[in-house]
């Protein structure tokens, strides 16, 4: 028999996934890709010393935050969300919103204030575009600033852009994507957490398999 909370939590995990399958399908792109953000955070706090101090219990809430990290993006207008195309400055600058309206839309809904996971998910939700050497957004965090778990979503989130096809892009070989994150070409990532990935990177491809 579940507990009152295991069953508390089965209902969130469902709102979760729902609202994050959503916005992938509004985005155009594979509802998958929410899965996969889920499964490598979880890969890389649970089984690498990056996620050393937490509990398990802590990094199985930080999956689940993972999955809403672009929630944000619901908030933003169709014609840049799934222009086949690089954007221009202004709408880069409509696009980096999503961050900020991703958290405020946590806040809105009562069943994450309340629950144990919530400031997991606004931290990724506003921080996952952040960068090592501080030139991401929308705070302009650098260094151990960065929360672990924001760093290691957004490791994840440009590591699954970069291997799979969207409307801008198409996929890229997962050694090319290799050599892109190495070279700082798609940002600046915390050594530590890099050197983890890169150990980790050949079983996270197993997730990809179809």
């Amino acid at each position: 028999m579940y507990r009152k909370e295991d069953v508390y939590s089965i209902k969130l995990w469902k709102l979760d996934h729902f609202l994050a399958t959503a916005i992938e399908f509004r985005s155009g792109e594979s509802g998958e890709h929410v899965y996969r953000i889920h499964d490598i955070t979880e890969i890389l706090l649970r089984e690498t010393p990056i996620g050393a101090g937490l509990c398990g219990e802590e990094i199985t809430q930080i999956a689940l935050g993972a999955v809403l990290h672009d929630i944000g993006k619901i908030a933003i207008p169709d014609a840049v969300l799934n222009k086949p195309g690089p954007l221009t400055a202004g709408e880069y600058e409509i696009m980096k919103r999503h961050t900020v309206f991703g958290c405020r839309m946590l806040e809105k809904i009562p069943q994450f204030r309340e629950s144990s996971g919530f400031p997991y998910a606004y931290d990724i939700a506003r921080h996952h575009h952040e960068r090592w050497d501080g030139r991401g957004y929308p705070d302009g965090l650098k260094g151990d600033q960065i929360s672990v778990w924001a760093q290691t979503v957004s490791l994840a989130d440009v590591y699954d852009a970069l291997v799979s096809k969207r409307v801008y892009k198409e996929a890229y070989s997962f050694d090319r994507a290799l050599d892109l994150i190495q070279s700082g070409e798609c940002g600046a990532f915390n050594p530590r957490l890099l050197d983890v990935f890169l150990e980790k990177e050949r079983e996270i491809r197993k997730l990809y398999q179809s």
